[in-house]
C-alpha cells in the first residue's frame, strides 16, 4: 500500500536529485544580470523588485544542537557540531530554492488578499492554525507537478565576495573587471547543495533569479513576500525540506528559520518595497551592524534618535564602493563580525526589556504620586543648599525630565505589541511575557505622572536654588549625558552611586527584608523609572529589526539610497530635471535678450529640497514619518557677456549667495577670475573656468578667458543684434548643459553586465577579453564592436532564444561604423541555424546610451524566415 509518508518521500528524493543535477551543471547563464549603478540610479533601483540575494546564516544554535544530542547519545561530539552546521546550510539553501522554483514554475501561488490577511491576523494573534492548513493544502498540490518542474533558480554558497558581487564596490566596471568576472565563471562554483571544507557556522548564500517572467518588476514584490510565506511554513511542516534535514529533521524545525537568517539583495533592487516608517527604518539600520566593531550605530545609544533621524543626520552617503567590507573579503568573516554586533545588540535589548520589566514590578508598590509627595518631604527635612550631593541630583533628574518633555519625544509612545513580540523572542519566558502586559503601560504612566508633578518644584527650584548652588552634573543618567551631545563635561559618577543616590540616612526602597536596597531615596526612584522608560523607547525602535515577527526579514543592506528616497530625503530626479530645466530657461532668456547690445542673464535656480524634520503618524497600527522642508530660496544670478562690447571673452556676474560657478563660456585656454563676497576674495588663475566655495550669502565675479574665443567675440561685437547674440546664449546654455549631464552622481547612471556574455567573450579570447569588447559588455550585449548592432543581436536572443555570432549595421548614409552621436541603419545578425542575415531596423546613439528597434526581425534566407517564424512569437511581419 503506498502511503501518503511514502509518496512524499519519493517526491522529496526526485525534487533532491532534480535539483542536485541542475546545481552541478552551473554555467554562466545560471545568474541574473549584474547591475552597476550610481546612487542616483540606486535610489530607482530600490522601487524595483530583486533577481539575486544574499542569505545571511549563524548555524551555532544547530551545531550546538548537534554536539548535545551527539554527547547523551554516544558520548563523543567531537565534529559533531560542525557535520549538523553543514547540513544545516544545506537544509537553508535547499529550502529557498525549492519554494523559489515552485513560485516560479506557477506550481505555488502568489500569496492573494486572503492569505496576506491571514499573514497579519497571525503576526497578531499568533493563532496560525488557519495559515498552515491553507498553506498545506497549497504546497500538496504543487507537489506531483513539481517532479516535472524546470530549475528556475541558482544558488552558491559564497565563500569570499568575488566578481559576482563586484557592483557592491563600484558603480561602473572595467575591463579588469570584467576579465575577473570571466576568470571566476570558468571555474565551477560551490552550489548549496555541495559539502564545504570550512565549519559552515557563518555563511552567505546567494540566490540568483536567471530568467524570470516579464511582467517581473510589477509582481516580484509579491514573489518574495510570498517566497518568505512558504519559506517559513516549509522548514516547519514541508516533507522534502526534513528529507534535506537527514539525520536531524526532527531538531532543525525547532529552530526558528527567522531567527537564523537575514535576507538581503545583492545589490541596489529590493525585496520589500522601501516604505518611510519605523519598521523599515529599523530594518534597514542593521547595515551599521555590517560595519567594523569600532564603527558606533545606533543599536549601541542609551537614547537613540530613531533611524529617521540618523537619516537626516547622515544624508547622502556611501553607496557601490564596499563600503561594509566587501571587496575581497572572506564572507565567514564578514558574517561573523554581522552576527555578533547583531546578537549583541539583541542582549542590549533582552537586558533592557528585563530592567523595564524590574522597574514596573516594584511600581506596583510604590506610586509615582507617592515618589512625588515623599521628594517634597525630603525637601523639608534635608536642606539642599547644605547638602551638595542632594542638590546635585535634583538637578540632574529636573535635566532627564525636561529632556523627556521635548516634542522630539512625543514618538516616545512605544508599539506595545512590537515589544512585547520582540520580548518574547529575546529570551524572557512565559510568565515575564504575561506580566509585561501590565508592567510596561505601568512605567509609561508612571513617567507620565512624575512629569506633571517634579515639572513645578523643578521651576520653583531654578529660581530659588540652582542660580546660587554649583553642583555636580556627575549624577546625570548616562543617556542624558549622551543626549546633551557634550553640553556637560564633567564625567558621571559610578553607576552605582547614581542609582543609589546621595547619601540619605536611611535607605528608600528596599526588597527582602531590607537586605536588597532598591533606592536609596525618592530622587534616586525617579531616575530609576525615566530610565526604565529610556529602555523602553529603545527596544521600541528596534523591535522590529531586533525582535522576531514570525517571518523572515530582509534588508536593504548594501544600499542606504531606499530609505532616503522612501522618505524623500534624497530626489535621484532633481540634477536630471533640474538640468532640463535650466537648459530651457537659459535658451528662452537668450532669445529674451538677443535685441540687447549685451547679452545679459537673469537665472532662478531651485535647490535641492532638504528634509529638515518628520512629522510621525501611526497609520494602521504602524508608525509612519512624513517629512517636513526647509524653506530654502532659488538662487538668482545675474551674468553679463562683455564680450561684444570689449572684444574679448570678459564677464561679470552677480548671485545672491556665494558658491554660485562662475559661467563665462570659453573653449580653453587660461582664464583670470576674481570673485568677492562678505567673506573674503580670492583671485585664481588657470585653465578652466571654477565656481567658487564659501559660506557667504553672496558674491560678486568677474572675469576675461584668453583663447580661441577671442576672435569670435570681437566679430561678434561687430554684428548686428539678433540670431547671433542669440547663439552666443545658445552655446552657453548647451554648454553648461554638457556639464550638467557630467555629474556622475546625482544623474541615474548605471550599467547591466550579464555573466553568460562575459564568459563567452572569455573563454572565445583564450582567457583575456580585449578592450574592444568593452563597451559593449557594460551595457549588457555581447562582444560586437558596433553598439547599435549589439543591441539589437541582444534583443535577438532575447525574443528567440538563439545565440547571434556576428552583428554589424550599414548606417544611413555611410557604411562605416559609428559610435557617435543618433543614427540609424539596417542591422545584419548572423546565427548558426540559418544561411542568411536576420534584419532590423533600428535608431541609436551610443553616446546617449539610446537604443530603438524601429522594425521586427525580417529574413531574405528562407531558412532563416522559417527560424524566425518557429522561434519568434507571433512569427515574422
Amino acid at each position: 500500500m503506498v502511503t501518503n509518508a511514502t509518496k512524499w518521500a519519493v517526491v522529496c528524493l526526485a525534487t533532491a536529485l532534480t535539483l542536485s543535477e541542475a546545481q552541478a551543471g552551473l554555467n554562466a547563464s545560471s545568474f541574473a544580470p549584474i547591475e552597476f549603478s550610481n546612487r542616483a540610479q540606486c535610489a530607482l533601483d530600490s522601487r524595483l523588485p530583486a533577481r539575486s540575494v544574499l542569505v545571511v546564516g549563524d548555524g551555532y544554535d544547530a551545531g550546538r544542537l548537534g554536539f548535545n544530542i551527539a554527547k547523551l547519545n554516544a558520548g563523543v561530539s567531537a565534529g559533531k557540531e560542525t557535520d549538523a552546521m553543514e547540513t544545516y546550510r544545506r537544509a537553508v539553501g535547499f529550502t529557498f530554492t525549492t519554494v523559489a522554483n515552485r513560485l516560479l514554475a506557477g506550481h505555488l501561488p502568489l500569496l492573494d488578499q486572503q492569505l496576506r490577511g491571514l499573514l497579519s491576523t497571525c503576526e497578531s494573534t499568533k493563532k496560525c492554525r488557519a495559515l498552515d492548513l491553507e498553506l498545506s493544502e497549497l504546497w500538496k498540490k504543487s507537489q506531483d507537478q513539481a517532479l516535472s518542474s524546470a530549475q528556475h533558480v541558482t544558488c552558491i554558497k559564497s565563500d569570499r565576495f568575488s566578481a559576482l558581487q563586484g557592483h557592491l564596490n563600484k558603480s561602473r566596471p572595467s575591463l579588469s573587471d570584467l576579465n575577473e568576472l570571466g576568470a571566476l565563471l570558468s571555474k565551477s562554483q560551490p552550489t548549496c547543495e555541495q559539502s564545504s571544507p570550512t565549519t559552515d557556522r557563518f555563511f552567505l548564500l546567494q540566490i540568483d533569479l536567471p530568467s524570470v517572467p516579464k511582467n517581473f518588476d510589477s509582481i516580484g514584490f509579491d514573489f518574495w513576500r510570498s517566497l518568505k510565506t512558504y519559506a517559513s511554513w516549509a522548514w516547519r511542516s514541508a516533507p522534502e525540506v526534513r528529507a534535506a534535514m537527514g539525520r536531524y529533521a526532527e531538531l532543525f524545525p525547532g529552530l526558528a528559520l527567522e531567527d537564523e537568517v537575514l535576507l538581503a539583495p545583492n545589490g541596489c533592487r529590493a525585496i520589500t518595497l522601501p516604505v518611510c516608517d519605523l519598521q523599515r527604518l529599523s530594518l534597514d539600520a542593521v547595515r551599521e551592524l555590517a560595519k567594523p566593531p569600532q564603527t558606533a550605530s545606533g543599536f549601541e545609544a542609551e537614547l537613540p534618535n530613531g533611524p529617521q533621524f540618523d537619516l537626516l543626520t547622515k544624508g547622502s552617503r556611501s553607496v557601490a564602493d564596499g563600503f561594509l567590507g566587501t571587496n575581497g573579503t572572506a564572507t565567514e568573516e564578514w558574517v561573523k563580525n554581522f552576527s555578533k554586533r547583531f546578537n549583541e545588540a539583541r542582549w542590549v535589548s533582552r537586558n533592557k526589556l528585563q530592567s523595564v520589566a524590574r522597574t514596573g514590578s516594584w511600581l506596583n508598590q510604590l506610586s509615582a504620586a507617592t515618589l512625588t509627595e515623599d521628594l517634597k518631604r525630603d525637601l523639608e527635612r534635608f536642606s539642599p543648599e547644605a547638602n551638595p550631593e542632594f542638590a546635585s541630583q535634583l538637578a540632574a533628574v529636573c535635566v532627564e525630565a525636561r529632556i523627556l518633555r521635548d516634542p522630539q519625544f512625543k514618538v516616545l509612545r512605544p508599539d506595545f505589541e512590537s515589544v512585547l513580540e520582540s520580548g518574547s523572542t529575546l529570551g524572557l519566558s512565559a510568565s515575564e511575557l504575561k506580566n509585561q502586559k501590565l508592567l510596561l503601560p505601568r512605567v509609561i504612566e508612571a513617567v507620565k505622572t512624575i512629569g506633571l508633578n517634579i515639572k513645578p518644584i523643578c521651576e520653583s527650584l531654578e529660581s530659588s536654588l540652582f542660580s546660587k548652588v554649583s553642583y555636580d552634573y556627575g549624577y546625570l543618567s548616562d543617556w542624558a549625558r549622551e543626549r546633551m551631545n557634550g553640553l556637560v563635561s564633567q564625567k558621571s559618577l559610578p553607576k552605582e552611586t547614581r542609582v543609589r543616590g546621595w547619601n540619605r540616612p536611611e535607605p528608600y526602597l528596599t526588597l527582602s527584608e531590607g537586605k536588597v536596597e532598591i533606592c536609596r531615596s525618592p530622587i534616586a526612584c525617579m531616575q530609576s523609572v525615566l530610565k526604565a522608560y529610556v529602555d523602553l523607547y529603545s527596544v521600541s525602535v528596534w523591535s522590529a529589526a531586533l525582535g522576531r515577527a514570525h517571518r523572515l526579514k530582509d534588508s536593504n543592506l548594501f544600499n542606504p539610497y531606499a530609505e532616503l528616497n522612501a522618505c524623500k530625503v534624497y530626489d535621484p530626479w532633481f540634477a536630471t530635471d533640474q538640468a532640463n530645466a535650466m537648459l530651457t530657461q537659459r535658451l528662452i532668456t537668450s532669445a529674451l535678450t538677443a535685441a540687447l547690445p549685451v547679452p545679459i542673464f537673469a537665472e532662478f535656480e531651485s535647490k535641492r529640497p532638504q528634509v529638515k524634520s518628520f512629522n510621525t503618524k501611526i497609520d494602521n497600527g504602524a508608525i509612519r514619518f512624513e517629512p517636513e522642508f526647509s524653506d530654502e530660496s532659488n538662487r538668482r544670478t545675474f551674468f553679463a557677456d562683455l564680450g561684444p562690447l570689449t572684444g574679448a571673452p570678459c564677464a561679470v556676474q552677480y548671485a545672491n549667495e556665494a558658491g554660485a560657478p562662475f559661467q563665462v563660456y570659453g573653449v580653453g585656454g587660461v582664464t583670470l577670475n576674481y570673485c568677492s563676497d562678505n567673506k573674503g576674495s580670492e583671485t585664481e588663475l588657470n585653465d578652466k573656468s571654477e565656481g567658487k566655495t564659501s559660506a557667504a550669502r553672496r558674491s560678486i565675479c568677474g572675469g576675461c578667458t584668453i583663447n580661441l574665443t577671442s576672435a569670435v567675440s570681437s566679430i561678434a561685437a561687430a554684428a548686428p543684434a539678433g540670431p547671433i547674440r542669440f547663439a552666443f546664449g545658445a552655446a552657453r546654455a548647451f554648454s553648461l548643459y554638457v556639464n550638467a549631464q557630467k555629474d556622475e552622481k546625482n544623474r541615474p547612471i548605471s550599467y547591466i553586465v550579464r555573466p553568460e556574455y562575459v564568459a563567452d567573450a572569455y573563454s572565445e579570447n583564450r582567457g583575456s577579453i580585449p578592450a574592444r569588447c568593452e563597451p559593449s559588455l557594460i551595457n549588457g550585449f555581447r562582444c560586437f564592436e558596433d553598439l547599435c548592432a549589439a543591441n539589437a543581436a541582444h534583443v535577438l536572443e532575447t525574443k528567440t532564444g538563439l545565440r547571434a555570432t556576428s552583428a554589424g549595421i550599414q548606417y544611413e548614409g555611410e557604411s562605416t561604423f559609428t559610435q557617435q552621436g543618433p543614427s540609424s541603419g539596417t542591422v545584419g545578425i548572423r546565427v548558426n541555424e540559418c544561411d542568411g542575415e536576420i534584419m532590423a531596423r533600428v535608431s541609436c546613439d551610443p553616446t546617449m546610451r539610446r537604443f530603438e528597434m524601429r522594425s521586427e526581425f525580417s529574413a531574405f534566407s528562407r531558412s532563416c524566415t522559417a527560424l524566425l517564424e518557429r522561434s519568434q512569437p507571433g512569427g515574422v511581419r
